[in-house]
């Protein structure tokens, strides 16, 4: 059994250079003054323990359990023009808790990893307000609760390689990821959404509110999946050349955070390839490298159009990527 922690202080300051110019708020309680430069500071403090539980049944397999806790410090958001308050995030406390069986074959050219984890994640969301008439704000929500023990992230992990002659080696990668929001009974809604499709009145306002709890969180694809070769050889001059490539899949996800039908991005596979010659000793290499070679468009964050019917502006992901690399090391 090991154990360890981590003792984190982070100190972070904001100034936008940008002053307060919302007229509306002259006079007016809670609101900033006029001409006030937007600014704000926050500092945090925490310990984060962690613990993994190894035992090796046999000399080729090996269970393990693992608790681990992170925390991600919280942001600082600059107000806009209507907003009449500086809002300092609160931290994002991050567990992972980790249960597997990884299996090593020594004497047969393969070898297997598989890992079950659980994540129980507090996010936090800026959502826009619009029933305060008089002092429309933002607030910062947390999705869910770590502390009422259960997850809502849960998934298994799979990963093998495989040599069937020498210089040859198959590999290939799965997960499988169920992410879900736990507490979120006061998602904005999205463009056009009625009250057939879950768009309500929250309680005791005319806030038009959906509740996204139990549904699928954005931009998290449940299936993930690589497999290609890497073939290894010798040529003259004491030197080596790696050839790989490799198919990646990613399912369907949404890309909103409202969860729009429009912004749901069906699932897409890329090409990957590379070659590298290298010296022996591994002193220089040289390796060219593609990335999304298929040049396959998709979307990785969508947000509704401003001021539309509907329509979702989304992020681009990575288009075709050739790199070349140089490496050398003293």
């Amino acid at each position: 059994m090991t154990g360890g922690g981590r003792s984190t202080r982070e100190s972070k300051s904001l100034n936008s250079f940008d002053k307060y110019v919302n007229p509306n708020g002259v006079g007016v309680a809670g609101y900033l003054p006029l001409g006030k430069v937007i600014a704000g500071s926050k500092s945090e403090n925490n310990f984060s323990p962690e613990a993994t539980l190894t035992w090796h049944p046999t000399q080729q397999v090996m269970v393990y359990g693992a608790y681990k806790n992170r925390l991600s410090v919280g942001r600082l958001f600059q107000p806009r023009h209507a907003f009449f308050h500086f809002d300092v995030a609160d931290p994002v406390v991050q567990c992972r808790e980790g249960q597997g069986i990884r299996s090593r074959r020594q004497g047969i050219a393969a070898r297997s990893h598989v890992v079950r984890i659980s994540h129980c994640i507090s996010v936090q969301v800026r959502r826009f307000a619009a029933h305060l008439v008089d002092r429309p704000e933002r607030h910062i929500r947390h999705l869910c609760h770590p502390e009422r023990g259960e997850h809502d992230h849960e998934g298994v992990e799979l990963e093998g390689a495989y040599r069937p002659v020498v210089g040859l080696t198959l590999r290939g990668t799965a997960s499988y990821d169920q992410a879900y929001f736990e507490d979120f009974d006061t998602a904005q809604c999205y463009t056009g959404q009625t009250l057939a499709q879950g768009c309500a009145a929250a309680p005791g306002t005319t806030a038009k509110v959906q509740n996204l709890s139990g549904r699928p969180v954005y931009r998290a694809p449940k299936w993930l999946a690589t497999f290609g070769p890497v073939y290894e050889f010798s040529v003259p001059r004491n030197l080596h050349v790696t050839l790989n490539g490799d198919l990646r899949y990613t399912s369907g996800y949404y890309t909103g955070l409202n969860l729009n039908p429009l912004s749901y991005q069906p699932g897409f596979t890329t090409l990957n390839a590379g070659a590298r010659l290298g010296a022996d000793d591994d002193k220089w290499s040289l390796a060219v490298i593609g990335r999304n070679l298929s040049n396959r468009r998709y979307g990785t964050l969508g947000v509704d159009k401003p001021g539309g019917t509907g329509e979702v502006y989304t992020v681009a992901g990575e288009p075709r990527v050739v790199l070349l690399q140089v490496e050398g090391r003293f």
